[in-house]
Protein backbone atom coordinates (compact mmCIF):
# COMPACT_ATOMS: atom_id res chain seq x y z
CA UNK A 1 0.00 0.00 0.00
CA UNK A 2 1.14 3.42 -1.05
CA UNK A 3 0.92 6.25 1.32
CA UNK A 4 0.58 9.58 -0.09
CA UNK A 5 2.16 12.21 1.85
CA UNK A 6 0.88 16.07 1.41
CA UNK A 7 3.98 18.65 1.77
CA UNK A 8 3.02 21.52 4.60
CA UNK A 9 2.65 24.42 3.16
CA UNK A 10 4.40 27.74 4.20
CA UNK A 11 2.05 30.63 4.35
CA UNK A 12 2.65 34.51 4.51
CA UNK A 13 1.28 35.30 8.14
CA UNK A 14 -0.14 38.80 6.57
CA UNK A 15 -2.26 36.15 4.91
CA UNK A 16 -3.36 34.50 7.64
CA UNK A 17 -4.15 37.63 9.84
CA UNK A 18 -6.18 38.93 6.63
CA UNK A 19 -8.38 35.82 6.98
CA UNK A 20 -9.14 36.16 10.84
CA UNK A 21 -10.29 39.45 10.82
CA UNK A 22 -12.00 39.56 7.87
CA UNK A 23 -13.37 36.24 8.47
CA UNK A 24 -13.36 35.47 4.51
CA UNK A 25 -11.66 32.59 3.35
CA UNK A 26 -12.13 33.65 -0.75
CA UNK A 27 -9.11 35.54 -0.71
CA UNK A 28 -6.63 33.45 0.37
CA UNK A 29 -8.52 30.35 -1.47
CA UNK A 30 -7.55 32.60 -4.53
CA UNK A 31 -3.90 32.75 -3.54
CA UNK A 32 -3.42 29.44 -3.65
CA UNK A 33 -4.44 28.09 0.13
CA UNK A 34 -6.16 24.98 0.61
CA UNK A 35 -9.62 25.91 1.90
CA UNK A 36 -9.23 23.42 4.71
CA UNK A 37 -5.92 25.20 5.48
CA UNK A 38 -8.33 28.67 5.85
CA UNK A 39 -11.00 27.25 7.28
CA UNK A 40 -8.57 25.86 9.96
CA UNK A 41 -7.17 29.43 10.49
CA UNK A 42 -10.61 30.36 11.85
CA UNK A 43 -11.81 27.33 13.49
CA UNK A 44 -9.40 27.62 16.77
CA UNK A 45 -9.56 31.56 17.31
CA UNK A 46 -13.54 31.11 17.00
CA UNK A 47 -13.30 28.02 19.81
CA UNK A 48 -11.00 30.13 21.85
CA UNK A 49 -12.91 33.03 21.55
CA UNK A 50 -16.43 31.14 22.53
CA UNK A 51 -14.86 29.76 25.27
CA UNK A 52 -13.06 33.13 26.47
CA UNK A 53 -16.62 34.83 26.45
CA UNK A 54 -18.50 31.97 28.31
CA UNK A 55 -15.15 32.35 31.09
CA UNK A 56 -15.98 36.73 30.78
CA UNK A 57 -19.64 36.08 31.65
CA UNK A 58 -19.73 33.09 34.30
CA UNK A 59 -16.41 34.53 36.45
CA UNK A 60 -14.82 38.05 35.21
CA UNK A 61 -17.56 39.84 36.08
CA UNK A 62 -18.73 37.97 39.31
CA UNK A 63 -15.29 38.07 41.12
CA UNK A 64 -12.83 40.68 41.39
CA UNK A 65 -9.87 40.81 39.52
CA UNK A 66 -7.54 42.99 41.20
CA UNK A 67 -4.32 40.87 41.00
CA UNK A 68 -2.35 38.63 38.07
CA UNK A 69 -2.66 35.75 41.01
CA UNK A 70 -6.37 36.03 41.26
CA UNK A 71 -6.97 36.26 37.62
CA UNK A 72 -4.59 33.16 37.36
CA UNK A 73 -6.36 31.29 40.09
CA UNK A 74 -9.80 31.79 38.35
CA UNK A 75 -8.98 30.77 35.12
CA UNK A 76 -6.94 27.63 35.96
CA UNK A 77 -10.31 26.94 38.61
CA UNK A 78 -12.73 27.89 35.51
CA UNK A 79 -10.73 25.50 33.18
CA UNK A 80 -11.25 22.62 35.85
CA UNK A 81 -14.86 23.07 35.71
CA UNK A 82 -15.06 22.91 32.49
CA UNK A 83 -13.82 19.87 31.71
CA UNK A 84 -14.40 17.97 34.20
CA UNK A 85 -18.09 18.94 35.27
CA UNK A 86 -19.63 20.59 32.86
CA UNK A 87 -21.67 19.05 30.42
CA UNK A 88 -21.75 19.86 26.69
CA UNK A 89 -24.49 19.42 24.17
CA UNK A 90 -21.96 18.81 21.60
CA UNK A 91 -20.79 15.45 23.72
CA UNK A 92 -24.65 14.61 24.20
CA UNK A 93 -24.44 15.52 27.72
CA UNK A 94 -20.47 14.71 28.48
CA UNK A 95 -17.60 16.71 29.64
CA UNK A 96 -14.80 17.09 27.96
CA UNK A 97 -12.87 14.68 30.58
CA UNK A 98 -15.39 12.12 30.07
CA UNK A 99 -14.80 11.94 26.00
CA UNK A 100 -10.91 11.70 26.38
CA UNK A 101 -11.05 9.77 28.65
CA UNK A 102 -14.02 7.40 27.05
CA UNK A 103 -15.43 7.15 30.87
CA UNK A 104 -18.76 8.67 30.25
CA UNK A 105 -20.10 5.95 27.55
CA UNK A 106 -23.18 4.91 29.64
CA UNK A 107 -23.99 9.15 29.86
CA UNK A 108 -26.24 9.72 26.78
CA UNK A 109 -27.95 6.66 26.98
CA UNK A 110 -29.12 7.67 30.76
CA UNK A 111 -30.13 11.05 29.61
CA UNK A 112 -32.30 9.57 26.74
CA UNK A 113 -33.66 7.09 29.46
CA UNK A 114 -34.05 10.20 32.09
CA UNK A 115 -35.67 12.07 29.53
CA UNK A 116 -38.20 9.72 28.51
CA UNK A 117 -39.66 8.75 32.32
CA UNK A 118 -39.55 12.68 32.70
CA UNK A 119 -41.67 13.26 30.07
CA UNK A 120 -44.09 10.38 30.94
CA UNK A 121 -44.17 11.85 34.79
CA UNK A 122 -44.97 15.07 33.17
CA UNK A 123 -47.89 13.48 30.87
CA UNK A 124 -49.31 11.86 33.76
CA UNK A 125 -49.23 14.88 35.87
CA UNK A 126 -50.93 16.98 33.55
CA UNK A 127 -53.89 14.65 32.88
CA UNK A 128 -54.54 14.33 36.57
CA UNK A 129 -54.98 18.01 36.88
CA UNK A 130 -58.75 19.04 36.48
CA UNK A 131 -59.27 22.67 36.56
CA UNK A 132 -62.85 24.33 37.72
CA UNK A 133 -63.59 25.33 33.87
CA UNK A 134 -63.15 22.02 32.65
CA UNK A 135 -64.73 20.42 35.45
CA UNK A 136 -68.12 22.51 35.36
CA UNK A 137 -68.25 22.41 31.12
CA UNK A 138 -67.98 18.63 31.55
CA UNK A 139 -71.29 18.36 34.27
CA UNK A 140 -73.45 20.34 31.92
CA UNK A 141 -72.92 18.31 29.14
CA UNK A 142 -73.96 15.27 30.79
Amino acid sequence: MTSITRTQGRYDHRLREMVCNRKNIDAAVGCGVPRSTARGWLAPRAMFESWWRVLKRQWRYLNRLDTLATVQKLVAFYAEQHNKHLPHAAFHGQTPDEMYFGTGVDIPKQLAAAKVAARQARLAGNRSLRCQSCSQSVAAIN
